[in-house]
């Protein structure tokens, strides 16, 4: 039995797809084994996989010629999913109007999937008619919608028409009562962030990563230490300090209440924790736990923190390793800046690499090694005149390049060949 004889799995494999000519290939599968024209599932998988490879035109077809766009709202929230996914919103916006002059009855994917696109257009009016439909249509008992209609007027900053629509709920989850906690922050209301929270944990719900970092950036900015280490305490108790959202908040809710002592309170364990998950730190934790270990005198810890940047930089995470280097409480030495050259050689940054080049340039001047690493990256992506650049860097500050050495032996005899710079 053919593979392609499934439609699943042809689903599956529409959306791995990463090139047109593959998915195109799987198209006429799908016409040649008899899915399409009446399988929804590979018509709106197809529809979305091509506008992910920017084939609107190929989408757009599809949805035309399909005999199933006439009797069900399925099709069409595809296509609003999928021109809201390009920053297309108005024209998402306008998909949900035509489906209604076609006089198909929008479901409740239908009034999400419009709601994000106006919360993304910032289009408040429109966001409003459809909060109408909501009502009308019957859909305001459904979570699903409730939770996106607090994100539509959340985004739009209208934090007292996300309260009435919390408030008018019959039915919440924990995406509910984060997106409460969360928006009150966002909106400077850091107080109100706090009773949320305390709201939602009696709630019964339980609390959830999401909970524990939407609330973190509110006791930093109201000041409120103890509530903030009550946070770190539920948050061992529920197991969700290793998650790196989680523990990158931590460090810098200590780091910005100036607890220099936060390696004694656990938090030097916090990171090596994450880091053993394979969760990454960002660079702000790293540089939050830096000087940290600059006053406690502790060199072991701040050798730590340095190896685990220079991991950083060898896993191809460029960026914090950098962010960590420039955060450091002392001035980086040439092994550090090299450490990040290295890196950047591997994973061919060049514009990263001319920054650490340039402090190895002032730190050793007269190493020709850091020149050769930086002229031969430029040549071997063709930048010619920036390579050269380097080399008249080189003869103006008469670097001299070391020698090359290659040793060819013959009978019993070693011969070694020298190749002058």
């Amino acid at each position: 039995m053919s593979p392609f004889s499934d439609p699943y799995q042809l689903h599956s494999l529409i959306l791995q797809c990463r090139t047109i000519p593959e998915l195109t290939q799987l198209h006429a599968l799908s016409i040649r084994h008899g899915h399409l024209p009446l399988s929804l599932l590979l018509t709106s998988s197809l529809l979305l996989s091509y506008a992910s490879l920017h084939h609107l035109h190929s989408s757009f077809s599809l949805f035309s010629q399909s005999p199933l766009t006439p009797i069900s709202p399925f099709l069409w929230n595809s296509l609003s999913r999928a021109l809201s996914s390009l920053n297309f919103h108005e024209r998402a916006l306008t998909v949900y109007n035509r489906m209604l002059c076609f006089n198909i009855r929008p479901d409740e994917r239908s009034l999400s999937f419009g709601l994000i696109a106006a919360a993304r257009a910032k289009h408040v009016r429109k966001g409003q008619e459809l909060h109408a439909s909501a009502l009308k249509f019957g859909f305001l008992s459904r979570v699903f919608v409730g939770n996106t209609l607090l994100k539509f007027y959340g985004s739009c900053g209208l934090i007292s028409d996300v309260e009435k629509v919390f408030d008018e709920m019959s039915k919440k989850d924990i995406i509910s009562w984060n997106s409460m906690v969360s928006l009150s922050s966002d909106s400077g209301l850091f107080s109100d962030s706090l009773n949320w929270f305390l709201k939602l944990k009696r709630s019964g719900f339980g609390v959830n990563s999401v909970s524990l970092t939407s609330v973190i950036p509110a006791c930093v900015s109201e000041r409120e230490e103890k509530f903030g280490m009550g946070i770190h305490g539920l948050g061992i108790k529920a197991g969700l300090v290793d998650v790196s959202t989680v523990g990158n908040a931590l460090v810098d809710m200590y780091g910005s209440f100036g607890h220099i002592d936060a390696l004694e309170m656990g938090v030097f364990d916090l990171i090596r924790e994450m880091v053993r998950n394979g969760e990454a730190p960002d660079s702000v934790s790293y540089a939050n736990l830096l000087p940290a270990c600059a006053r406690i005198a502790s060199l072991e810890k701040g050798k730590e923190l340095h190896a685990m940047s220079v991991r950083n930089g060898r896993a191809g995470l460029l960026t914090e390793a950098e962010e960590l280097i420039k955060g450091m409480p002392f001035e980086p030495n040439s092994d550090v800046w090299g450490a990040l050259l290295g890196a950047c050689r591997i994973y061919g940054d060049i514009e990263m690499a001319r920054r650490a080049a340039m402090h190895l340039f002032e730190l050793e001047p007269d190493n020709s090694g850091y020149y050769t690493v930086l002229s031969n990256m430029y040549a071997e992506v063709g930048r010619w005149e920036e390579a050269d650049e380097i080399r008249m860097l080189m003869k103006d500050r008469k670097v001299k390049k070391n020698p090359g050495y290659s040793w060819v032996q013959r009978e019993n005899r070693i011969c070694t060949f020298v190749r002058a710079g």
